[in-house]
């Protein structure tokens, strides 16, 4: 048990560190970047975009075998790599998600789950852009019973990416 306490400790400590480093520089948040690059892809020509996902579970507040489902709280950021976002300031600027171009990921196995943070990202001077987003709520899953009461089940979050039309 005291294992347990001392994840969950560890966890929501990691997550305030990747809270309070997003909030640091939401003062410069004065960058504009051009209409034209909220709705492509970039370097779209030269194939796919590579997005990094990082996922943090914080806490598992509830499991209900009957209804397949469970509660969670995740945080997770989500990182790729935007040349035409490219700027000289030495802080990041911290702009609104939709004022970029951004994977249209989607929790595929949410039941209930509300974003806990500003849909904004930080974008670096080399191009990189970092979206950090805490969700909390209820999620499906598939649990296999019949080896209860010796069963064990594994926790999805499922993060996909939805093709464009």
């Amino acid at each position: 048990m005291r294992l347990m306490s001392s994840m969950k400790i560890i966890a929501c400590i990691t997550a305030w560190i990747l809270c309070s480093t997003h909030t640091v520089f939401a003062a410069n948040a004065d960058c504009e970047f051009p209409d034209s690059i909220k709705h492509s892809r970039p370097d779209a020509q030269q194939g796919q975009t590579v997005v990094s996902v990082a996922v943090y579970l914080l806490d598992i507040p509830a499991i209900d075998d009957a209804d397949q489902s469970f509660i969670a709280d995740v945080f997770l950021r989500f990182t790729w790599k935007d040349p035409r976002l490219v700027h000289a300031r030495e802080t990041p600027c911290i702009v609104n998600l939709d004022e970029v171009w951004h994977p249209p990921l989607i929790l595929l196995n949410q039941r209930k789950v509300e974003k806990q943070l500003e849909d904004e990202v930080q974008v670096f001077a080399d191009g990189s852009v970092a979206y950090r987003q805490r969700y909390y709520g209820t999620f499906s899953l598939q649990a296999d019973l019949r080896n209860f009461p010796f069963d064990q089940q594994n926790l999805p979050i499922s993060v996909v990416a939805r093709l464009p039309a």
